[in-house]
């Protein structure tokens, strides 16, 4: 877990926000429904399950690739 949390802390694009409380990190957009935030949130979710990937596979899990389908 200490590993997750310094990851999450030195690699999450917070926008400046002062905690990771998801209600912190959108706050800065004002329409909750914009491109602008989707992207944000977007990012932060890609970039969380990176660093858990990587964790997972450097405590010897193996993981398998779902398509995703368009």
């Amino acid at each position: 877990m200490e590993t997750y949390r310094a990851e999450v802390a030195r690699r999450v694009n917070t926008g400046g926000a002062a905690t990771q409380i998801c209600n912190d990190l959108v706050s800065r957009f004002p329409i909750f429904l914009s491109e602008e935030r989707a992207l944000f949130c977007t990012d932060i979710v890609a970039t969380v399950a990176g660093i858990v990937a990587e964790i997972a596979l450097a405590h010897g899990a193996t993981l398998t690739p779902t398509p995703i389908d368009d």
